[in-house]
């Protein structure tokens, strides 16, 4: 594993020394003392825990939907959503009553075909219609639905915190090979000797955004715990976005390089994040958010670690919750982002004070609303939404808090942390602000760098809990 080293000395008498020595960014103590034990398990000849998963199996809906094909809106149906599946894990325990719902999987599995009535879009399935035109095609099918179960507890894995032990690719479907005619939504939910349990969930970002996807997870959880019906009605409307009139020509995507990018999870600490809200509004006199703090460190930290030349370009895009300029109506689950990019030099990026950083974030967000305009009208001369960049010179970035997964609960509270499960190991691209009860700050996962660059980049971040109480915050 990249970022801990094991020393065994061995003495005349047959005794040993190990010596292990391990990067804070990639484990606190009791994920180190996991790791070792882990180690001596599997050195004593012991099993590690395994998941015994059972074939995918379709949940329809529990009442007859309506049929036929709905249109997707503009935003849903940009390319760089096409081919893109998300699966996320959500960790749960059992409750803070001890109490131990052997029937969860049923629940679940019941409570999602009450769900999919009202969103029985999401029970269909994508259809090409020609000329690379996507729409739901509603015809009941179904949802993927996998149950597995752990022959272990959610605390012998550490709640599944990195490193887990049990590889995540086997708490959700492989879905490399998802074809068009395959269900655009596949959850797994695994159940563990505790009681607790975690929830694959994976779907197609042409359905639904994160916040849509958090939106049907609530639904699921409300009907779970036993209310008639979800608090938020469901709305399809992507017909009322169709007006949109977008340049249908883009900026060519660069081509994917054969990088093999390394997972990381991070955390941008809430000391640090307060005390830089306080820097920032007593140099500007302007608030800023965790948000734009974490972006600019991390663009920061990543740009020192990778070494470029001064003058080479270094970019940072992100998503933003555009619903309200849309005017989207409530109970709308379709994707309503709009993709922000911000530019600059790896030099500037590098030597900047963080606050000088933070400014360049904020004025790209305050510009949004007018591009948004814009792109709505076919005014853009390129279109920020088509372009995909796959070079290492730029980092792709999207925040996840208050989307709503933090609320998700189907009887026995909240989820204990939320992650994701990224496949994608040819982009540099991260989540920030995942739901963690477990920890403060901005928890961050992703893929950020390559192998060769992880232990400075996981310097550079370890430098900010030891950042200093000055202007700029130069961490050198």
């Amino acid at each position: 594993m990249h970022g801990m080293h094991i020393y065994v000395t061995k003495f005349t008498c047959g005794g040993f020394a190990l010596g292990f020595t391990w990067h804070h960014s990639l484990a606190d103590g009791i994920g180190a003392a996991q790791f070792l034990n882990a180690v001596g398990e599997l050195a004593r000849g012991l099993p590690r825990p395994t998941v015994d998963p059972s074939k995918p199996f379709l949940v329809a809906p529990s009442k007859p939907t309506p049929r036929g094909k709905l249109p997707l809106s503009p935003i849903d149906k940009i390319q760089r959503l096409r081919f893109v599946l998300i699966s996320s894990i959500h960790v749960f325990a059992y409750g803070d009553s001890g109490s131990v719902d052997v029937e969860i999987v049923n629940t679940i599995k019941q409570a999602t075909s009450e769900a999919l009535v009202l969103y029985y879009p999401l029970a269909g399935r994508l259809v090409d219609v020609g000329d690379g035109d996507l729409c739901i095609e509603c015809n009941g099918e179904g949802v993927g639905f996998i149950e597995a179960s752990a022959d272990c507890s959610l605390e012998d894995v550490n709640f599944l915190e990195h490193p887990s032990v049990i590889p995540l690719e086997e708490l959700v479907v492989d879905h490399r090979g998802w074809r068009v005619t395959d269900p655009p939504i596949i959850m797994q939910v695994t159940k563990f000797t505790c009681g607790g349990f975690a929830l694959g969930f994976t779907w197609h970002h042409s359905l639904a955004d994160g916040a849509g996807a958090a939106q049907f997870l609530n639904a699921v959880g409300e009907l779970a715990r036993g209310l008639p019906r979800p608090t938020v009605d469901p709305v399809w409307a992507r017909d009322s976005l169709l007006d949109l009139r977008p340049n249908i020509s883009s900026l060519p995507s660069s081509t994917p390089n054969l990088l093999e990018l390394e997972c990381s999870e991070l955390n941008v600490p809430l000391d640090y994040i307060n005390q830089t809200k306080e820097n920032f509004f007593r140099q500007t006199g302007q608030s800023c958010t965790a948000f734009d703090i974490a972006l600019a460190t991390i663009w920061q930290c990543r740009t020192r670690a990778i070494g470029l030349e001064p003058t080479e370009p270094v970019r940072v895009y992100f998503a933003v919750n555009v619903r309200e300029m849309l005017q989207a109506q409530p109970g709308y689950y379709g994707n309503s982002i709009f993709i922000q990019t911000v530019s600059s030099t790896s030099q500037e990026i590098a030597e900047a004070p963080i606050v000088e950083i933070i400014k360049i974030i904020r004025y790209a967000k305050g510009t949004v609303s007018t591009e948004l305009a814009k792109w709505k009208k076919g005014l853009l001369k390129d279109n920020p939404m088509e372009y995909v960049d796959f070079s290492y010179n730029t980092l792709g970035i999207t925040y996840w808090k208050n989307l709503g997964f933090e609320h998700v609960d189907y009887g026995s509270g909240k989820p204990l942390w939320v992650t994701v499960h990224n496949e994608y190991k040819f982009v540099s691209f991260c989540i920030l602000g995942l739901p963690h009860t477990r920890k403060n700050g901005v928890y961050i996962n992703g893929r950020i760098v390559k192998k060769e660059h992880l232990e400075a980049f996981c310097e550079e971040m370890k430098l900010l809990k030891q950042f200093q109480r000055k202007e700029g915050f130069h961490h050198q």
